[in-house]
């Protein structure tokens, strides 16, 4: 098995066990469950990628799952920054609005709306031919992404005392989830660089 290969399966696996611990925790709150949607849509990304890199089975199929996978990132990150460490008032349409567009963007990599071809390179990293629906794709990931930060931020500059230190280390934390993201997923693919995502 290459590194890149281990890699993506190690980080299936840790967060996995992350979000199934943090559901674990306290299946009835639901800011563990937005939390689980957020750690289950990495995983299963990283899942589906490492699928399309080993080369097992279809890797249409799981080129295209790791997209619709992927689309459970912003939703379940942003509905979580909508209700951690408080529910914004209008949380109720926030679910609403983003479970539907969720479900939306989960379909549509599965048709040929997004990725007509997957081509693996090396057993390191897939390229393949999009279409002009894939920048709607980023926009919505990224931005929602983005959003969630924000409001997290927002929320830290309004919290006091043990709300404020928790606030600190889940932006710190999806700080660090951004970096390399938003690099190599979005940056470097738009200088036709795809070698590390």
């Amino acid at each position: 098995m290459s590194p890149f290969l281990a890699i993506q399966f190690v980080t299936f696996v840790i967060n996995l066990f992350l979000g199934f611990l943090i559901l674990y925790r306290n299946p009835r709150s639901q800011i563990h469950r937005y939390f689980w949607l957020f750690a289950f849509g990495v995983a299963t990304w990283n899942l589906s990628l490492f699928l399309v890199i080993s080369e097992l089975g279809q890797p249409l199929l799981w080129g295209r799952l790791a997209f619709s996978f992927a689309s459970l990132m912003p939703t379940g990150l942003f509905i979580f920054s909508a209700a951690f460490p408080w529910a914004d008032k209008n949380i109720a349409f926030i679910k609403i609005a983003l479970l539907t567009l969720g479900v939306v963007f989960f379909t549509f990599p599965l048709t040929n709306l997004i990725i007509k071809s997957v081509r693996v390179v090396d057993q390191t990293y897939i390229t393949g031919e999009l279409t002009p629906f894939y920048f709607v794709y980023l926009v919505h990931h990224f931005g929602f992404l983005i959003w969630a930060f924000a409001k997290l931020l927002r929320k830290r500059k309004k919290s006091q005392g043990i709300q404020k230190t928790q606030l600190k280390y889940v932006a710190t934390g999806v700080m660090i989830f951004f970096v390399p993201l938003f690099t190599t997923q979005l940056i470097l693919p738009s200088f036709g660089i795809f070698r590390f995502n």
